[in-house]
């Protein structure tokens, strides 16, 4: 079994006296927000000349003369129209949902997608984090890095309420700051399924965290009234003695209500209200609500392979969920970790800022990019409160829920494949040597990969891009398929056996691939790509009346476009393993990754039955249906990766660098 574990001083200490908040600074997130842009609004004419660009690849000249004629009438009709009122609501900075002042363009529509977005939030929605090993795992056993775990993360929160957590920068050395906005939902914060559209709510002053542990659940104070953190040790003795008293899955025979939460939500929004009919679960139900976070301290060992680990970590692998929290960690029975999250209040790079911070701390490590640690300014108590098993009264109505969303749940986990393709022949650094981008040359490796295995070099690639230098920006969309890609993909089989003028004009026709996909990554993460500004285009129209039924929204390109074949995300980090999400379409591949100096990490997820997605692709476009019976396969699309990396590094080297 390979294994991922930390490096450095190997030394997880369980305890850590009483700490000083004496001896950290203070930070003042407020004025750092005051500093940070607001995000730009792009010209309506320049989204719909990078639209044409984008779906160029993807389309035949019949399709794309199509898609022109569509895109002249939108810029000739509701396109302004709308343009303009999307201009009047940016410029007055108030959100039209009630969501606070001095927002973002986009954000009132980013957060009606993801929360009226009525597919289960359960691997469609919800990434995993694999986190790298503990170093003393193996002696900390199951409860002792589940407590180390806890008492850092708590304590990361009881710094950020302090003021002592260093806001971030997307840049630290140019000093450009990154937005802080989305930590107010990272702790007690759960999404409260209603009919049609869901809420975010988040508690105050919460103290304790909510655990999972076979089907039942059970609470933990984890702060004291003078608000000192429970040490690793004291919360280590509650987690093993919990463990010990509950040797089997079944615990108190109760159902596992939490898998109520892997439901279509509209569904779900009805069995919540059922169940809130009695006193007894209100005040269960509002004791999780108001949780810092979730422990689940599961039965099974999910550890045999990082494969399994990963699908354990997006599924579950059956073990017992509440997928609505904030987020969830993870600790199987042989002491693997990984964190769960709701995706709709933040993005990954919120979640991953935390995890460093407290991991690294947790393996006694500096932290990364010279960071102050904010965990000795929290105070540690060595008592902590009792674990307290929460009751459920079920009807027969209810039990009946149960087991209806524990059969499709588990059904939807079968049909999730993953595979973890560990890359060791080389990584960020020998593409930095080859003078190319190292995502760059990853994205083309990635369609290489699916052409080699599919036959086609014309489906519609997302990279998630971070747009956190704007004031709520979020993410923007990095088109990865592009004309230079296409070009590579489409002739470089045919190339590369023709001996060293092949491999000349590949490195030729690569360098151009990987430079067209660094302007376009460049132009996203300025806010200048063209997938939020449409979504809120396209979101305006159906709000206010008019522009919906435009053709440029009914052409077949902008379908195409938005059923991301190829859904990627990079996320890097030395407490990561990987990033693990499912596919967002029925024929398409999940592919997160992390590129270390020597190795490349990726999650390649696929379906083999038609997935649960409530009818609609991301952002709720209609996704176009395969015509042609792809069937996907992580493991075949994991070998054609390696082989596709390992040509390009042929080419690459064989080659000198082509001048553009």
């Amino acid at each position: 079994m390979m294994q991922f574990v930390a490096r450095g001083r190997g030394t997880v200490r369980l305890h850590r006296g009483l700490a000083s908040s004496a001896a950290a600074r203070s930070f003042d997130w407020n004025a750092h927000q005051s500093t940070i842009p607001r995000l730009p609004l792009p010209q309506l004419n320049e989204t719909l000349e990078r639209y044409i660009e984008a779906v160029t690849p993807l389309a035949s000249p019949a399709e794309l003369a199509q898609t022109r004629t569509a895109v002249a009438e939108f810029a000739s009709n509701a396109g302004p129209r709308l343009q303009t009122i999307l201009e009047e609501r940016d410029s007055a900075g108030v959100d039209q949902r009630n969501l606070g002042t001095a927002t973002s363009y986009v954000r009132p529509f980013w957060n009606a997608m993801y929360l009226s977005g009525r597919y289960p939030v359960n691997i469609n929605s919800n990434p995993a984090l694999l986190m790298k090993d503990l170093p003393q795992k193996g002696s900390l056993g199951q409860p002792g890095v589940a407590a180390v775990l806890t008492a850092a993360i708590t304590r990361w929160y009881v710094a950020m309420k302090s003021n002592r957590v260093e806001p971030d920068f997307m840049d630290k050395a140019k000093k450009v700051p990154g937005c802080m906005e989305e930590y107010a939902f990272l702790f007690a914060e759960t999404r409260i399924p209603r009919p049609a559209s869901d809420e975010l709510v988040v508690a105050d002053e919460s103290k304790h965290i909510a655990i999972l542990r076979g089907a039942d659940v059970y609470a933990l104070d984890v702060i004291d009234t003078a608000g000192a953190v429970a040490s690793p040790t004291a919360i280590a003795s509650r987690f093993a003695s919990l463990i010990a008293a509950t040797p089997t899955p079944a615990g108190s025979g109760v159902s596992r209500v939490g898998t109520l939460t892997s439901q279509e939500r509209n569904w779900w929004a009805t069995q919540r209200d059922e169940l809130l009919l009695s006193s007894v679960n209100r005040q269960t139900i509002g004791v999780i609500d108001r949780a810092l976070f979730v422990v689940a301290l599961d039965h099974g060992d999910h550890s045999a392979d990082p494969s399994t680990t990963l699908a354990w970590g997006v599924t579950g692998n059956g073990e017992h969920r509440w997928w609505d929290k904030n987020f969830t960690l993870q600790v199987d029975a042989a002491g693997t970790a990984c964190i769960n999250f709701e995706h709709a209040p933040y993005d990954g790079a919120t979640v991953v800022r935390m995890l460093e911070d407290m991991w690294h701390e947790a393996c006694g490590l500096p932290l990364p990019s010279g960071r102050p640690d904010p965990h000795p300014a929290v105070a540690v108590t060595n008592m902590a409160g009792e674990c307290t098993r929460l009751a459920f009264e079920l009807t027969a109505q209810s039990e009946a829920a149960v087991q209806h969303a524990t059969a499709k749940s588990t059904q939807f986990a079968s049909i999730t494949k993953f595979k973890l393709l560990d890359f060791r022949n080389f990584g960020k650094s020998a593409m930095k040597r080859w003078r190319m981008s190292p995502d760059g040359c990853i994205q083309v490796a990635y369609q290489l990969a699916y052409h080699r295995l599919h036959g086609d070099h014309t489906v519609s690639v997302y990279e998630s891009c971070s747009t956190k230098r704007f004031l709520r920006g979020r993410t923007e969309a990095i088109r990865s398929n592009t004309t230079a890609t296409s070009a590579f993909v489409g002739c470089v089989d045919e190339l590369l056996q023709q001996g060293p003028a092949g491999l000349q004009a590949a490195r030729q026709l690569l360098d151009a691939a990987v430079t067209r996909h660094r302007g376009v990554a460049a132009a996203a993460s300025q806010a200048t790509g063209i997938d939020r500004h449409l979504f809120s285009l396209v979101s305006l129209a159906n709000e206010v009346g008019f522009g919906a039924d435009a053709p440029i929204f009914a052409d077949a390109m902008w379908t195409k476009l938005n059923t991301s074949v190829l859904s990627t995300s990079n996320v890097n980090s030395d407490a990561l393993v990987v990033l693990g999400f499912g596919a967002v379409c029925p024929h398409g591949y999940g592919l997160g990754y992390t590129v270390e100096d020597d190795s490349i990490r990726v999650s390649v997820a696929n379906y083999t039955g038609d997935p649960d997605t409530g009818g609609s692709g991301f952002g709720g476009v209609a996704v176009a249906k395969p015509t042609d019976g792809t069937q996907t396969n992580c493991e075949a699309m994991a070998n054609e990766i390696s082989r596709a990396l390992l040509d390009l590094e042929r080419i690459a080297t064989a080659t000198p660098a082509a001048k553009l």
